[in-house]
């Protein structure tokens, strides 16, 4: 099916897609209900300042490259051994010829959300041969049934004759939307949590820890993050936010111990709740926070510390957190 350069098409990316990613657009074809679409764009590099597009294309989680030389893509360093080149080497070498920007849409929710993505041709296809391979997907009549316009089905692996399947917990609280949508929604949160995350750490959580640790100096004499940061748990709401260190005291016994930010008084407090054991050493904590939260919540693999979930189950944060009686906190030690 060729494409054709519709207004309606135009209606849907102009507002919604940055104007360099729309350069070269030659049009696309929607599905017979109008509620799926595909398109893409064509640029040849001789023809523009690849400076003007180069922060764009850096914004996409890599890209796919055809129709070019595989040698001329690799620097030798000995005769055996090599390293790839990068992009700009392989536009200013001429290796790569032409760029394209591919759009696949789909109405969902009363919103459209759009997959962008993002390939490179060499100069072993000429211009009308690229075209063709642009439009060669909308080709397939089972194109607009495709697994990206469905629910993600999770991979299943056989381990000894059982069934494993392969959890990808990000997309878990997504799993009845379409794949494409599940994407983007996931990369959504994904992108605003690590926001809120960085934003946690440099103002909160570091002076926290620099206070506590001068104020109460010989029950903080050092402190561990997890990775870069101090792993945190919250909900979608971002009200409040757990976060958790490995502490060594004077006597240089380690336990892991957790904490408490509410967001809307910027108050402290330790939660309690649990109660870990001392070491005598430092070490890579996640399997001890996450044999924590499996006793009370779902959270039960070390995925879920590295992620874009959020906490929200109410229960929890109602029952274990901010649970009282007489009108006090259980599991709550204000700081």
């Amino acid at each position: 099916m060729n494409f054709s350069d519709s207004e309606e098409l135009r209606s849907i990316l102009w507002p919604r897609v940055e104007k360099p990613l729309l350069k070269g657009y030659f049009g696309g074809v929607f599905n017979k209900e109008h509620n799926k679409f595909y398109a893409a764009t064509l640029t040849k590099i001789s023809e523009i300042d690849y400076d003007d597009f180069e922060y764009h294309h850096d914004l996409f989680h890599g890209y796919t490259s055809l129709f070019y030389d595989f040698k001329q893509a690799k620097n030798f360093i000995t005769p055996d051994s090599w390293q790839s080149k990068s992009t700009r080497e392989l536009i200013d070498e001429k290796v790569y010829t032409y760029f394209s920007v591919s759009f696949t849409g789909m109405f969902f929710e009363a919103e459209w959300f759009i997959l962008k993505s993002l390939t490179f041709y060499g100069n072993q296809k000429d211009e009308i041969e690229v075209r063709d391979d642009i439009q060669k997907p909308c080709n397939n009549a089972n194109f607009w049934h495709d697994c990206l316009f469905l629910p993600n089905a999770p991979l299943q692996h056989d381990v000894l004759g059982k069934t494993v399947t392969l959890r990808d917990i990000q997309f878990e609280e997504f799993k009845d939307s379409p794949y494409l949508v599940a994407i983007l929604k996931q990369e959504k949160k994904e992108k605003i949590n690590r926001a809120f995350a960085n934003y946690c750490d440099e103002e909160f959580i570091k002076p926290f820890f620099e206070e506590i640790r001068i104020t109460f100096p010989s029950e903080y004499t050092e402190l561990c993050p997890l990775r870069i940061n101090y792993p945190m748990i919250f909900p979608v709401h971002k009200k409040q936010v757990i976060f958790c260190a490995l502490v060594a005291d004077y006597q240089n016994k380690w336990r892991l111990r957790y904490y408490l930010l509410n967001m809307e008084d910027r108050q402290f407090y330790e939660w309690v709740y649990f109660k870990n054991d001392e070491h005598d050493f430092s070490f890579f904590y996640s399997d001890l926070i996450i044999n924590n939260l499996k006793t009370i919540s779902n959270w039960d693999e070390d995925d879920f510390l590295d992620s874009s979930c959020t906490m929200d189950d109410d229960f929890f944060w109602k029952e274990y957190v901010f649970r009282k009686e007489n009108n006090s906190f259980l599991f709550l030690k204000l700081l």
